[in-house]
């Protein structure tokens, strides 16, 4: 979040999600939400759907929904077909994500000790779910510099776009 409070207002315009941005504050949800959506495309069968799982929070459930669906819509036909259903289950008793909330708790921990420790080895835990990534991005980690090089990005092809 430290991260993402140093952001711009075009961050905060281009990520706060279809109709959050106005006179609404930024959600860096949606940016994380749609990187996941987004990156499973590249471990989807062709063929297959892939379906998603939430945790059943009525504050975000509504949001993510409606995110969901403009994802789908925005994206061309042939890759929309591979996008299935989103659907929302109590975290306490989906396995599915009690596997993401772990994951998640590895990589932040790995995060925080290999800050301080540049040799600390991740636990076999993290390893296990990482081992199938096919590119170091598909583990896209949103702290400071990550974040500063995709604003870099962001602002090179918002500039390139106005200037054509």
């Amino acid at each position: 979040m430290e991260a993402w409070e140093h952001r711009t207002g075009l961050w905060r315009r281009d990520f706060a999600g279809p109709g959050f941005g106005k006179g609404k504050p930024h959600d860096p949800l949606f940016l994380s939400f749609q990187v996941a959506v987004s990156k499973t495309a590249l471990y989807c069968k062709p063929g297959k759907k892939m379906h998603f799982i939430y945790d059943l929070d009525e504050k975000n459930a509504t949001r993510f929904l409606q995110w969901y669906r403009q994802f789908k819509l925005d994206i061309p036909r042939d890759d929309a077909d591979q996008f299935g259903d989103l659907n929302f289950s109590d975290g306490r008793q989906a396995v599915p994500l009690q596997a993401a909330d772990l994951l998640a708790f590895e990589a932040q921990r790995y995060k925080k000790k290999s800050t301080i420790n540049p040799e600390y080895e991740a636990r076999a835990e993290l390893k296990r779910a990482v081992c199938k990534m096919k590119t170091i991005e598909d583990f896209w980690l949103f702290d400071e510099p990550r974040l500063r090089n995709f604003g870099d990005t962001l602002e090179a092809a918002e500039k390139q776009s106005e200037s054509e």
